[in-house]
């Protein structure tokens, strides 16, 4: 059993790369979940977190839409940052002039007004009402210059901190923008179709290795997998020259092996697959379409994804027509995990039975 130790750790390290790449989408769905909380309120929109799964291009199309409104508006805003008064450095928050900035800009933030003279008499009559069962001798007296001045620094600080938030939202949403593409099904940056092609260098890996260590140590089998109708052009041939240079059996094996697999395309294997173990494939795992998954596979990395008469012509499960997008979404993904998974310990149990 210890020879066929490098089999299972072929499917270790597929099963540990599909771990891995879950952990990716969470990780980064994570990140649309947070900063879409804080979008949302910011554009005033009321679509869910979920509809982005459930019609994605809809959702997308919605948000952005908002995001580039947004985006102009702050971008042709005419409220720029003014300078504060020096003075204003020597004054204590907690003092009573500083007290009176803090209530005028709460008052400005809550309350409309047409001009500073009615903002100054609204002051004025509020500073009033809330002393008015106050003595005398315990009020605070506030000169009519302190409020001219107060709302001059309020009106200042509240400018600024409008610009700060405005930059402060542009920066959300601008990044916001990005982790989107992420989730978009049209996006050559969808992160499903990312962790699709990048599990399908490690499946395409597993799937030779396997077969090949496989063979090394069943050299008996590597013609009838490769030949399996018996065709005489089909046979494996080794020079006796090629033969001779070979100093150990197993060497000449790994040789013959190597040679047999050369030229061989994923799909190639996994017809040959289907031919040698008769019930590998069935409803559960449908050759159909694991083969479809390798030529759409080859779609989006010879392609970008889009749909071909190749394509076409071979299996079409899901109705595409020629210059379509075979995109890559959350639910086809996670079904194509699933089967790839199936297949792995499937292969490997195979492998066990025929010890």
């Amino acid at each position: 059993m210890s020879k066929y130790k490098k089999v299972f750790d072929f499917l270790s390290e597929l099963n540990s790369e599909l771990f891995s790449q879950y952990f990716v989408i969470d990780y980064i769905e994570g990140i649309f979940f947070s900063e879409y909380d804080i979008v949302k309120k910011i554009l005033n929109i009321s679509l869910e977190q979920n509809d982005i799964f459930i019609n994605n291009q809809d959702f997308i199309k919605t948000v952005n839409k908002h995001l580039e409104n947004k985006l102009d508006k702050y971008e042709n805003s005419k409220i720029t940052y003014k300078e504060i008064p020096n003075w204003l450095d020597g004054v204590d928050a907690r003092s009573e002039f500083g007290e009176l900035i803090k209530f005028v800009i709460e008052y400005i933030n809550e309350e409309n007004y047409d001009s500073n003279c009615t903002l100054f008499i609204k002051i004025k009559e509020e500073i009033n009402e809330m002393y008015k069962n106050i003595a005398l001798e315990d009020r605070i007296v506030y000169s009519d210059d302190d409020i001219y001045k107060a709302i001059t620094v309020a009106e200042i600080i509240n400018n600024n901190n409008i610009c700060w938030e405005n930059e402060n939202y542009e920066k959300i949403l601008l990044n916001f923008k990005t982790t989107l593409r992420l989730l978009d099904n049209l996006s050559l940056s969808n992160i499903y179709r990312q962790s699709f092609i990048n599990i399908f260098s490690i499946f395409d890996a597993f799937v030779f290795d396997t077969l090949k260590k496989y063979f090394e140590n069943n050299i008996q089998e590597l013609e009838s997998f490769f030949n399996p109708n018996k065709s005489k052009n089909e046979y494996l041939k080794l020079d006796f020259n090629e033969i001779i240079e070979f100093s150990d059996i197993e060497s000449l094996h790994s040789k013959m092996v190597q040679t047999a697999f050369e030229g061989k395309y994923l799909s190639n294997i996994i017809r040959l697959i289907d031919k040698f173990i008769p019930d590998f494939f069935d409803d559960e795992l449908n050759l159909g379409k694991v083969i479809e998954a390798i030529n759409r596979r080859n779609l989006h990395i010879h392609k970008k994804g889009i749909v071909d008469n190749k394509y076409l012509n071979d299996i079409n499960l899901y109705g595409f027509s020629e210059n379509d997008l075979a995109f890559i979404d959350k639910r086809y993904l996670l079904d194509f995990f699933k089967m790839i998974a199936e297949f792995g310990n499937r292969i490997s149990k195979k492998f066990e039975i025929t010890l």
